[in-house]
């Protein structure tokens, strides 16, 4: 008597079905496969029975896995690895690439692994399980070279990992793939449209110590293509660790939507600067989010954007919104989906293709003129 599916008390093998078939194993697996030399009713009938029976390939999946490793060959888990920061679902900014990633993983049947960076990246930190048990294809990384550097040694070094592709995302590390954004000339085309419109004391933030970031060199461009001198035009201001906290760690950056309600101190440095340097005109933040907790700063001690001073945004992610719903902040726009898309695309081509030739890649930024800038007052009273 032949056993039902309702009383199947393991995984369906192909062994199974052969036997309910009538029929050996190998006539069994070439018709799951989509061969064709057989009968086309015996093909349609194994296939019943295999549904009948609730027969799941996947299930033996591991198995083959092994089987192939141990012969020396390789198995497509279709599993993909993303290694990001922790708290990244918080940051519009990583969110963006995310889907973009998932884009194309998603509908090319792939699976992510997602493995956060907090406690993973020391020299000798042990890989997660699944990367040394060789159940991803591939890995997408975005996190800076001084820390995926210090583990990548150990994916090469591992057998289970070796020579599969990694893609950087925004930052570029030697041995891998790579999917960039001009920040450099994001920057530039910033730094000249506060120019054009008049402004020649411009204040500009940067991180502690100041080190020449594509943000300043690409400020440094500007002033070269323009013929001005950089240090009359330019004054640098170190991101104050209060905006800090709320623009740039991923897992407090909830506040910045309450940045308009948080109060500011009026010896706030960047109110000191300003009125150090009374001839400052216009400020460029490193992101959005500065752009937006920057206005709430000057908004709070009565100075207007863009009446007294103009003001600019970097990645195009968050909104100033003004009294109409509108977005009024000008910022360099930056292509973070199409980033995660281009990535995950170069990923699968080179996993289901056995490619492992390294791929480098800049995305254009475009800069939008909105409501935050205009040219400069005759004076200005702070």
């Amino acid at each position: 008597m032949s056993t039902s599916c309702n009383t199947q008390t393991h995984a369906v093998t192909m062994k199974d079905i052969a036997a309910r078939c009538g029929v050996d194993e190998s006539t069994v697996s070439r018709a799951l496969k989509g061969c064709t030399r057989h009968n086309q009713r015996t093909i349609e009938r194994i296939r019943h029975i295999a549904e009948e029976m609730g027969y799941d390939p996947e299930l033996h999946r591991s198995a083959r896995r092994l089987a192939s490793r141990r012969h020396g060959g390789t198995v497509l888990n279709r599993l993909i690895a993303l290694l990001f920061p922790p708290h990244w679902y918080n940051s519009a900014y990583m969110t963006a690439m995310y889907e973009g990633i998932i884009d194309v993983l998603t509908p090319a049947g792939f699976g992510v692994l997602m493995a956060h960076s907090e406690g993973a990246l020391q020299p000798n930190a042990s890989l997660p399980p699944s990367f040394s048990g060789g159940e991803v294809d591939g890995m997408i990384v975005l996190q800076p070279p001084d820390h995926f550097e210090a583990i990548l040694p150990q994916l090469r070094q591992s057998p289970a990992f070796g020579e599969r592709p990694l893609v950087t995302l925004v930052h570029e590390v030697p041995g891998c793939s790579s999917v960039l954004l001009d920040y450099l000339n994001g920057a530039c085309a910033a730094l000249r449209h506060l120019y054009t419109l008049g402004h020649r004391r411009i204040l500009y933030y940067c991180h502690q110590p100041v080190i020449p970031t594509p943000h300043v060199l690409g400020y440094r461009l500007a002033c070269e293509q323009l013929g001005v001198n950089a240090d009359d035009l330019l004054v640098p201001f170190v991101v104050d660790q209060m905006i800090a906290d709320i623009a740039f760690v991923p897992g407090t950056r909830h506040r910045l939507s309450d940045a308009g309600q948080l109060r500011y101190p009026v010896d706030h440095p960047l109110l000191e600067t300003l009125r150090q340097h009374p001839d400052i005109t216009a400020i460029m933040a490193l992101n959005d989010g500065v752009a937006i907790v920057t206005y709430h700063i000057l908004a709070q001690h009565g100075i207007r954007v863009p009446d007294a001073i103009s003001l600019t945004g970097f990645d195009d992610v968050d909104q100033l919104v003004n009294g109409d719903g509108e977005n009024m902040l000008t910022t360099v726009q930056l292509p973070l989906h199409e980033a995660g898309r281009r990535a995950a695309e170069y990923l699968v081509e080179m996993v289901t293709h056995g490619r492992n030739d390294l791929v480098h890649i800049t995305l254009p930024a475009h800069f939008a003129v909105r409501q935050s800038t205009a040219p400069p007052l005759a004076s200005v009273t702070r």
